[in-house]
């Protein structure tokens, strides 16, 4: 049997205004820290890989996520989900997602 990778984007991620690779940047990094204590640690060229951009793109892609608050890079410089971001909290209240 071969191991099946995917990403889901949930309905409330469309609200925060990202472009296609943005928001599959975050439903990536999203899919790995949702539970709220486990953090993604891929690498740039992990994320590139799957938004199919080059590494340079996805530094801007993971920088702009940063500067809106929507990731933060957490210990030792790993991109985090940012549980507390209250843009991320009030649209998952609006959706009834925990």
């Amino acid at each position: 049997m071969t191991q099946q990778r995917y990403i889901v984007i949930q309905e409330w991620m469309q609200e925060l205004d990202l472009n296609a690779s943005e928001l599959l940047a975050f439903a990536l990094i999203w899919g790995f820290s949702q539970d709220g204590e486990s953090d993604f640690h891929g690498s740039v060229s992990y994320v590139a890989g799957w938004c199919k951009v080059k590494e340079r793109q996805a530094n801007e892609i993971l920088r702009k996520l940063t500067a809106a608050e929507n990731i933060v890079l957490g210990l030792e410089g790993k991109l985090d989900l940012k549980a507390a971001s209250e843009k991320i909290r009030a649209i998952c209240d609006a959706y009834g997602f925990e």
